[in-house]
């Protein structure tokens, strides 16, 4: 460690109380007997009892922090000692220009201090407006537990994370925070920079429900302090990874997921943050094994296997696959063939979803002035900034959606209103409920009333909006779930507001889906397939093209 921070405290008898000038004398005194600047002793307090009256004895009750290079601990010991000799009790008597005691010093290493690089922990939880690391340590402590914490990381504007452990150090001088940790930690290796994260979402237009789900995984956030060389080696080569017999070492950082990628070769293991299999070619005609492999990963996530088979299926409603292409040419035959399918589906939209790819003009009234789309986000910059939706939702019952919480005061928000010139403000309005983040809480304002909950981890997270006649649930997957009594879900039809109320940065916001209850009557699907065929032989030739087609329509609900 770099420096570190020690608590001294003793008892001091004298004949008169302190003054002012006393502390000052005892800094001087405390910094001379230790061989330190009068600046290494910082929060000087010193209080007084009366002991006795007649004699005007008095005891002065000593603290403060000192803070040295080298180990909290041998600091600790060494100023207990200084401070404890009798050279310390004549020095400290002649600065103050009377006799006195020093009784039994008590010194307490609190933490090291390290000027660069910063510990990872499942904690790391953010608090901001702390006036320095010392105050962030404090503050810490008093919110989870002294015990409970053994580091901060500490950045200057005023803001850091408590750490409930220190897993793994991010690469010495990657950043320029300050690092606190506590006297007993021996600090770990470097972090391993290995991150996988990525998200699903699921709006079925055949039933009249919504499901969305989040994933992250991060090989340096998990112990891989049990795999061997060979799979650390591999990081970055999908195909030296899955060729490797074991990777069980790896089965707490996403063990579904892996092999999902290798079943199905992917070629994006290392290469994408949030590749999605669903809707894609290398899940729809992927092989038995791959679209099994995909399958067991989504229900790790959802755990309801009929949603996931649903929402898989439904996924490849649009991908055409070649299901059959063969060749073959001797001196007296040349034969070929081909085939593709197709799958589609034109059923009644109990859901609405929209991945902000782009503004869609079908759905939302106009693009606010500070919204704008980049990489698959909505991106949302100023204060009451909102998209409403063309028309009102009849029977709104669900609102689903992910957005990206990367600074503290980002404030995405959603409302839902019966009026069509909402306006935002911080506090209950008629006619409208509003979710939102608050800096680091999250709130619903109701039509009079309010609640809400602390939620200020840094992540990508993903909402369920419940709207009924009676109560609204807001819920998401860091933080729980918040309910208001409210009668506002009852009205006939409800506008939907997105947006954010930001403090001057960019807030993202990945999806967003809008369900209504007014239910579906019938549904279509269709199944076509083609072929083409040729060959010959000799002097005679033959070709043959031909397509099928089926369709369907029943009278309830189709369920893949």
């Amino acid at each position: 460690p770099d420096m570190a921070l020690v608590a001294v405290n003793f008892v001091v008898a004298a004949s008169t109380a302190p003054t002012s000038a006393d502390e000052v004398a005892l800094v001087s005194t405390m910094a001379d007997t230790l061989g330190l600047s009068t600046s290494n002793i910082g929060s000087m307090s010193v209080s007084y009892d009366v002991v006795t009256t007649s004699s005007s004895s008095y005891e002065w009750s000593v603290s403060c922090e000192i803070t040295a290079s080298g180990d909290a601990a041998s600091l600790s010991t060494s100023i207990l000692s200084s401070l404890s000799d009798s050279s310390f009790e004549d020095a400290l008597s002649t600065a103050l220009g009377q006799t006195v005691g020093v009784g039994d010093v008590v010194s307490h290493p609190e933490y090291s201090i390290l000027e660069v690089g910063s510990c990872s922990s499942t904690l790391n939880y953010l608090i901001s407006g702390v006036d320095d690391a010392s105050s962030c340590w404090a503050e810490c402590g008093s919110k989870f537990g002294d015990d409970f914490i053994v580091a901060i990381d500490y950045y200057s504007g005023g803001w850091c994370y408590c750490q409930s452990s220190c897993d793994c150090m991010t690469e010495s001088g990657s950043t320029s925070g300050t690092l606190l940790v506590d006297t007993g930690l021996v600090l770990p290796d470097t972090c391993k920079s290995y991150q996988f994260s990525g998200s699903y979402s699921y709006s079925n237009s055949w039933e009249v429900f919504s499901m969305s789900h989040s994933y992250s995984h991060s090989f340096g956030d998990c112990d891989i302090s049990n795999c061997p060389s060979d799979v650390l080696d591999a990081f970055g080569d999908q195909d030296e990874f899955c060729a490797l017999d074991d990777v069980s070492c790896l089965d707490d950082c996403g063990a579904e997921w892996i092999h999902a990628h290798c079943t199905c070769d992917s070629g994006t293991l290392f290469a994408s943050y949030s590749f999605e299999f669903a809707g894609t070619e290398v899940y729809c005609c992927g092989s038995d094994e791959c679209q099994d492999a995909v399958f067991d990963m989504y229900v790790a996530y959802a755990s309801d296997p009929e949603l996931v088979d649903s929402f898989l299926s439904t996924s490849c409603s649009t991908i055409s696959c070649d299901v059959n292409s063969y060749s073959m040419v001797d001196e007296s035959m040349s034969y070929s063939v081909s085939g593709s399918y197709s799958f589609s589906s034109d059923g009644c939209v109990g859901t609405i979803y929209d991945d902000f790819s782009s503004f869609d003009g079908s759905l939302w009234d106009s693009q606010c002035s500070g919204c704008s789309y980049e990489d698959g986000y909505l991106l949302v910059d100023g204060s009451d900034m909102t998209m409403r939706t063309i028309s009102t939702v009849d029977k709104l019952s669900h609102i689903g959606g992910s957005f990206v919480k990367d600074d503290y005061c980002s404030d995405q928000l959603v409302v839902v209103s019966t009026m069509d010139d909402f306006t935002w403000s911080w506090s209950s309005s008629e006619n409208a409920i509003k979710f939102v983040w608050n800096c680091d809480w999250k709130y619903i304002y109701g039509q009079r009333t309010s609640t809400d909950v602390t939620c200020g981890t840094y992540r990508d997270y993903v909402i369920n909006i419940d709207i009924g006649a009676t109560v609204v649930t807001f819920e998401d997957d860091e933080c729980g779930s918040l309910s208001l009594s409210d009668t506002l879900g009852a009205s006939d039809g409800l506008y939907v507001y997105v947006g954010a109320d930001n403090d001057s940065m960019e807030s993202k916001w990945d999806w967003l889906s809008i369900t209504s209850a007014s239910g579906c009557d019938s549904h279509s699907y269709s199944l076509s397939y083609s072929l083409s065929a040729s060959y010959s032989y000799g002097s005679m030739s033959y070709s043959y093209d031909g397509s099928m087609s089926y369709s369907h329509a029943p009278d309830m609900a189709l369920v893949a």
